[in-house]
């Protein structure tokens, strides 16, 4: 009858839902479905290598002086932020001469030897389980290949100094450490005279002078060679 209310397929007082509505828009053309968000893909966690990477000549220069950065604020009373600390020597390490950053890269060369040395010899790592089977391997940067004719750069007046001194500090201090010996010779390096040094500066000159002749027969010889382009 036309009196009575018509039936409503929501419920009274209720307000509609999308899903009330039909799929279609007023103009006849379907309604836009709202777009899925995809589930964060969990980053595979990479394995830690079982061997210790070698510091740096700065990692060991902020071993050896951060120690002393943070007695001398604690003895000024002034209490040091970690970045403060890190700032401090940072600008430290800046101002050090190179002479004096020497024993330290002396240091870095030691533990890269350590470092090479122990990666040969460590176990090879086990398959990861979780890892998928599509995923290619990432791709190693190859090593430029060295030369065997290019010269050697000359040793500096230090690294002279230690192939002096450094059989004596082995049979003196047996029991030490290669990383310890090296700091023990650079501090006995620092308190040379510049008489004391001159004999090691010289030989550092001569060695310059001799590199540089080699460079130049090299150089010739690589031109001679149709590689010089």
């Amino acid at each position: 009858m036309d009196g009575e209310p018509q039936e409503s397929d929501s419920e009274p007082g209720r307000p509609k839902k999308d899903s009330d509505y039909d799929e279609s828009s007023s103009d006849g053309e379907p309604a836009k479905s709202k777009p899925k968000i995809q589930p964060k893909k969990k980053r595979k966690k990479k394995k830690k290598s079982l061997v210790k990477r070698a510091s740096s000549a700065y990692m060991f220069f902020s071993k050896e002086i951060r120690a002393k950065i943070v007695e001398e604020s604690k003895s000024s009373g002034t209490k040091m932020s970690f970045a403060e600390i890190a700032r401090e020597v940072s600008r430290r390490w800046s101002l050090t001469s190179p002479e004096e950053k020497e024993p330290y890269q002396e240091m870095n060369k030691k533990d890269k030897l350590r470092y090479e040395e122990e990666l040969a010899n460590a176990p090879p790592p086990d398959p990861d389980s979780d890892s998928d089977s599509d995923e290619k391997p990432a791709k190693k940067k190859k090593k430029k290949k060295r030369d065997p004719n290019l010269p050697k750069r000359p040793k500096t007046g230090f690294f002279f100094y230690l192939d002096k001194q450094r059989q004596i500090i082995a049979e003196e201090f047996p029991n030490m450490k290669m990383s310890e010996r090296s700091k023990l010779l650079g501090q006995r390096w620092q308190k040379l005279t510049e008489e004391e040094k001159a004999p090691f500066i010289a030989l550092n000159a001569k060695a310059k002078e001799e590199y540089k002749v080699a460079m130049v027969n090299y150089n010739r010889n690589k031109v001679l060679e149709g590689g010089g382009d």
